[in-house]
């Protein structure tokens, strides 16, 4: 008996394993501080748009942070006079502001990085160890490969930058219907259901008219992903143009490995060259990390069949009769008061809408029908994969009708969308008090409580009955067909065949 490993974490003993491989591969630890010049990281935030800095004084006052990026800090430590390649790896902390609680968080993780002055690293080398490093995770595992160079260049048709950014973002999320609506570009917003082999996306891409440059570099991809495959036994590679990691941070090929029943991605990485540019660095450089804390999570459910959550409410009805016409029959008794049923191999949860996002988010469930606004409100790291066309309505400014609200210096809104209305009068500049109200918002601004209201609008007869109308339209609402992003690696054929199942029947 290893009486060295009894007390030993899962985590733990990965970390030593993963640890020992990558010496004997001949990589050599480095060891960073707890603490960084505040500085750095705020003069380079935009390559940590994804995180707050947490700045700290130190003994001698110098003015510090909390690390919140390990490969930032490996890049400041570099020597210009770098003569050979350097194979490093490290065990750190990284600090970040935490999305459940608005707290912080303490990440563990193990990395890897290869740098090196004189030639371009060869990202097949640090591929081939991120697959060796997941099958010491999990078995069961995905390489999600992309370039980042194909999917700027294929955005770089879109002439207006806000809208660049703006698809960009929305890619990320797989949201098609959202893209389509936004540039009419069917290619674009079909770039988040490419996904597949290797060889798959490649024909999908051809035969819709990518060429010159960028078809000769998804070629090249394919190439590598076939290769990475074909030296890794058991592992799935898969291509995905519309994942995308930070463009600012990032430049060519990304990637991202999942394994079964972990909620998110456990490895992320990629090539860096333009970050070290921009550090004034003259070489070339390629990582990932591995999310320790993730792996050491509990688990998600093992259910083979499809968990489906399902919004209770005035919105259940509309869903449950799409679901029925699309060939997803519930037997949904009006007098039972089951949460849970179970129809034709399928879970439904029926859960309060608010709550929907939260079990998809965290794995109990594979994918949920959830409103647009709910979305909105609470960022859930979660795909939308599309737009259901039902429980229409908008999300809007209103105030009493002819009101003349000229002068203030600011603005009291009352809302039950606190985070939408505050990032919508922050965009515009406009100095706000937000008040949190849990509902019938309508009578804020008739007890003087509020100058105006954020709500959701559907027909305008309760704002015309209190003498209430709209100032300006925030966003059109609806439901959406969201997944988590564990469950759309290893469900995907499944998920999407009902997706279009239903989509068929919402048209």
């Amino acid at each position: 008996m290893d009486v060295g490993n009894t007390w030993m974490t899962k985590g733990e003993m990965l970390i030593n394993e993963l640890a020992q491989i990558y010496s004997e591969k001949g990589y050599h630890r480095i060891h960073l501080d707890k603490l960084e010049d505040y500085h750095l990281f705020f003069e380079h935030s935009d390559f940590i748009s994804n995180t707050r800095i947490m700045p700290i004084s130190d003994i001698d006052g110098s003015l510090k942070a909390l690390r919140p990026d390990v490969t930032l800090s490996i890049i400041n430590r570099c020597d210009d006079k770098l003569k050979r390649q350097e194979n490093l790896f490290y065990i750190e902390d990284v600090y970040r502001e935490d999305r459940h609680t608005n707290g912080s968080s303490v990440i563990k993780q193990l990395g890897v990085e290869i740098l090196d002055k004189k030639n371009k690293v060869d990202v097949k080398d640090i591929l081939n160890l991120a697959a060796e490093s997941l099958h010491k995770i999990d078995t069961k595992a995905t390489l999600v490969i992309s370039d980042m160079d194909i999917t700027v260049g294929i955005l770089q048709g879109i002439e207006d930058d806000n809208l660049r950014e703006q698809v960009a973002d929305e890619l990320s999320k797989k949201a098609s219907d959202n893209i389509l609506a936004l540039t009419g570009n069917e290619l674009i917003a079909g770039l988040p259901k490419n996904v597949g082999s290797a060889n798959e996306v490649y024909k999908k891409l051809d035969e819709q008219g990518l060429e010159g440059e960028l078809i000769s570099k998804l070629n090249r991809l394919r190439q590598l992903a076939e290769q990475i495959k074909n030296e890794n036994p058991g592992l799935d590679v898969i291509i995905d143009l519309s994942m995308i990691n930070d463009i600012g941070y990032y430049s060519g090929i990304i990637f991202k490995g999942y394994v079964h029943n972990v909620r998110e991605e456990v490895l992320s990485g990629g090539r860096y060259d333009n970050t070290l540019e921009k550090f004034g660095k003259s070489m070339s450089g390629v990582g990932f990390a591995i999310y320790i804390d993730c792996i050491e999570e509990k688990q998600m459910k093992t259910a083979e069949d499809l968990v489906i959550a399902m919004p209770k409410g005035r919105l259940a009805d509309k869903v449950i009769k799409l679901f029925d016409e699309a060939g997803y029959k519930l037997d949904n008794d009006d007098n039972s008061r089951k949460l849970i049923k179970e129809c034709n191999g399928i879970r439904y949860l029926f859960v309060k809408p608010s709550d929907v996002h939260i079990y998809v988010e965290r794995g109990i469930a594979d994918i949920g029908i959830i409103g647009k606004d709910i979305l909105l409100e609470n960022d859930p790291s979660v795909y939308e994969l599309a737009d259901l066309g039902i429980g229409k309505c908008i999300l809007a400014v209103a105030t009493k009708k002819d009101e003349n609200l000229e002068g203030l210096e600011e603005y009291r809104v009352a809302s039950t969308f606190v985070n939408s209305t505050k990032k919508y009068f922050v965009n515009k500049n406009i100095r706000t008090e937000v008040i949190k109200l849990s509902g019938s918002v309508e009578v804020a601004p008739l007890l003087e409580l509020a100058d105006m209201i954020v709500d959701l609008v559907e027909t305008g007869n309760t704002l015309r009955a209190n003498g209430l109308e709209i100032r300006e339209k925030i966003a059109d609402i609806s439901a959406r067909f969201i997944a988590n992003k564990n469950s759309y690696v290893f469900k995907r054929d499944r998920i999407e065949k009902m997706l279009q199942s239903i989509k068929g029947i919402a048209r």
